[in-house]
């Protein structure tokens, strides 16, 4: 785990949840045990990136680890990955809400303007949400 990782506590619908989870085996971690059941290395690139996506969603930061003041990666944002997330404590009120949060996600543009995901790229993080959660 990175040094960067911050302690934080998200906060999903109603629940607040430890954001950042003990140094566990690898193989019993359910983020890995989803991206490590995934038949190539294409797909377990997408499907992390999804994850981590979602995390940082979760700790209420930019989705692609960017500052928003200064618009530069922000290193402690990318630290928070999916690794770190409990996904066995979450319930369907949590979900909903992550879905919420991905429906309502933006990117910024080559022009800086923020724009929302594509409706295939939001359905991609639900379906790597779903299959995390179905892994637990």
């Amino acid at each position: 785990m990175s040094a960067y990782v911050p302690e934080v506590t998200a906060t999903v619908g109603a629940e607040t949840l430890p954001a950042v989870a003990a140094a566990d085996d690898r193989r019993k971690n359910l983020y890995w045990a989803y991206l490590d059941g995934l038949d190539n290395a294409e797909s377990r690139r997408a499907m992390k990136g999804c994850l981590d996506r979602i995390a940082r969603l979760m700790a209420d930061q930019d989705p692609a680890g960017v500052d928003p003041a200064t618009g530069k990666k922000d290193p402690a944002a990318l630290a928070i990955t999916g690794e770190s997330l409990h996904w066995h404590l979450l319930r369907a009120e949590h979900t909903q809400r992550i879905r919420a949060l991905i429906g309502q996600a933006t990117r910024r543009s080559k022009d800086g303007i923020r724009e929302p995901w594509s409706i295939a790229y939001r359905n991609k993080h639900v379906v790597a949400l779903r299959q995390v959660l179905d892994r637990a």
